[in-house]
């Protein structure tokens, strides 16, 4: 029997074409990883790197149970054997490549933004060429020379530019500002002017609406400058102005808060205060109130009002600002709070100086005339008369009852009314703490139950007060004997949406009775011998209780404030009964509508 041909070649590196690794069975092998927790991805990773060990060196020609020289755990238990010098080396293939792209591309974008935004700052112009658009001293007419002096001067109602003349920040200094084609506001689409409230409401929603609309300070101009109307050149008109529309759309008193705001600013500004009454349901100002032309004459006593056509509604740094109670919104919220109030003040002793601004509007720009004041007189000498028949001095409480559109504001009575027990505990509680101290000298004494003038708007109000008090010591419009005064009084709850439907003469005679009511339920423009209410008590949810208190002045209506702003609860004369101060501050100047 043939035996078989003894082996010649006894090498132990065998072709890889038929090479099977021989696995030991150790904590070391290649099954022994599965106790380490590796994934199925690493253990593919592992299993791709073991198979590229090509090297004669590195094939099993060793016995079993020595390591190789780059073997797993050779390197011992701090050794990460996923950070192999064999595995985890990614090929820069076309797919990993493709995978980048949005990396890569994102990080180029990056940099094209930040070159964008250097060159904004350090060269403009060069920007300005770049993206073509046009620099404002390319395309904007100089105000400080005639247009007739211009150079290559555009004579067309779509002028390319247009000059405004901005007061800057300080009183006494103003600012030139061009205009350029981009901003110009378009009219094209309205032909009857001034613009109808909600029309002006329109165009500040307009102006407003995008992204970063309410950025810097309350009067600063736009970095791409002023944005107004064309304006015709015309020196007998104003230089600048600010407008406040009456447009009938609120009560009297909440027109008369904006306003004070609004003449106040006027007056820092250096620009002339115009009233608009074109739009008033309750006929002209001048039929109630001296001309703002007289008593707020301005730096340009003279000047022409401006064309109705050239009045903007937004932006306020207009060269003709006009607003009304739809657009306080958009001038009179925050940023205004943010620049006029105290701002190193806490509660109601950061809102002093805009009471200061609303107490001065209405000692010297919002005047009743001389009919207004002969009615107003008529109803103090027949309050006055009353008091001396019973023997009692000159003081008073003022008392406004407001019913009619306008709910109480605290959760407590949340869409009800304030019920009349609330006035009259009110009364109880303020008179012993405000009434002045009797002398000896005097003829007249301090009555136990206060005589109190009454405001109102609801007849059964005034009668559901009266019959809880002592009827002889109230007067009002309704119960006086007076006919010129008792054709005064409310005829009905104010519901602003109804009012409308009066006549005018109707309308005229409300208004003409709430002037006389606010004057004498607050003290507002009180005579010289100081007849004028010890207090007064109301709801905050009233503009006219929010006027009442700058009726009363500052330290009169809050007493001796706190350093935290708190009221002073035994020195107030202003007493508001909805709250009750639980809501900081416990007084706002106006109120803003939609």
């Amino acid at each position: 029997m043939a035996r078989p041909r003894p082996l010649q070649l006894a090498s132990g590196t065998p072709k890889s074409s038929d090479y099977q690794n021989l696995t030991p069975r150790t904590p070391h092998s290649r099954a022994g990883r599965a106790e380490e927790a590796f994934s199925d991805i690493e253990l593919t990773d592992i299993r791709e790197a073991d198979e590229d060990y090509q090297s004669p060196q590195q094939q099993q020609s060793k016995p079993l149970l020595t390591s190789s020289r780059d073997g797993y755990r050779s390197r011992g238990d701090e050794y990460d054997g996923r950070h192999h010098p064999g595995m985890g080396q990614k090929r820069w293939t076309f797919a990993r490549v493709v995978s980048l792209l949005p990396l890569i591309l994102s990080a180029l974008t990056g940099l094209l933004l930040l070159f964008l935004i250097f060159a904004s700052v350090q060269r403009p112009d060069t920007l300005h060429k770049i993206v073509g658009a046009i620099p404002p001293s390319e395309g904007a007419v100089d105000v400080g020379r005639p247009p007739a002096q211009q150079d290559n001067p555009v004579v067309s109602s779509a002028s390319p530019s247009i000059s405004t003349a901005q007061p800057s920040q300080h009183a006494n200094s103003s600012t030139t500002h061009t205009v350029n084609l981009e901003n110009l506001i378009s009219y094209e689409n309205y032909t009857i002017f001034p613009l109808k409230p909600d029309e002006y409401r329109a165009e500040c929603s307009k102006h407003n609406s995008g992204f970063m609309k309410h950025f810097g300070g309350f009067w600063d101009v736009p970095m791409h400058g002023p944005v107004d109307v064309p304006h015709e050149e015309n020196d007998r008109v104003c230089r600048s102005t600010i407008t406040y529309m009456l447009d009938g759309k609120v009560g009297l008193l909440a027109d008369l808060a904006l306003m004070a705001q609004v003449a106040a600013m006027a007056r820092e500004r250096n620009r002339t205060f115009f009233v608009d009454d074109t739009y008033w349901d309750r006929g002209k100002w001048a039929d109630y109130f001296i001309g703002v032309r007289k008593s707020q004459p301005g730096e340009e006593p003279d000047c022409l009002p401006p064309p109705p056509n050239e009045l903007v509604a937004c932006p306020r740094g207009a060269r003709h600002w006009v607003i009304n109670s739809r657009t306080a919104k958009y001038h009179l919220g925050h940023p205004f709070s943010e620049t006029y109030e105290n701002a190193y003040g806490h509660g109601l002793h950061r809102l002093k100086p805009i009471f200061n601004m609303a107490r001065e509007s209405f000692s010297n720009t919002i005047l009743p005339n001389e009919r207004m004041r002969h009615l107003i007189n008529i109803a103090r000498d027949a309050f006055q008369k009353k008091m001396a028949v019973a023997g009692a001095s000159s003081s008073y409480l003022g008392v406004h009852i407001r019913r009619g559109d306008r709910k109480a504001s605290s959760w407590k009575y949340h869409g009800q009314y304030l019920p009349t027990s609330e006035y009259v505990s009110a009364v109880v509680d303020t008179w012993p703490r405000v009434s002045p101290p009797s002398t000896g000298n005097s003829t007249h004494s301090i009555p136990s139950n206060p005589f109190i003038y009454l405001a109102s708007d609801s007849p059964e109000g005034e009668r559901e007060f009266t019959s809880s008090v002592h009827a002889e010591n109230v007067f009002s419009l309704a119960g006086s004997r007076n006919p010129e005064l008792a054709a005064l009084a409310s005829p009905m709850d104010y519901v602003q949406s109804e009012f409308d439907r009066l006549s005018l003469p109707e309308r005229a005679a409300a208004t003409k009775g709430m002037i006389v009511d606010f004057a004498l339920v607050s003290g507002m423009w009180a005579a010289d011998d100081g007849f004028a209410p010890e207090a007064t008590i109301c709801g905050i949810s009233s503009s006219v209780c929010r006027l009442s208190a700058v009726a009363l002045g500052w330290d009169r209506a809050f007493g001796e404030l706190g350093s935290m702003g708190d009221i002073d609860e035994t020195g107030k004369r202003w007493v508001e009964i909805d709250e009750h101060g639980t809501i900081v501050p416990v007084w706002q100047p106006f109120e803003l509508f939609r």
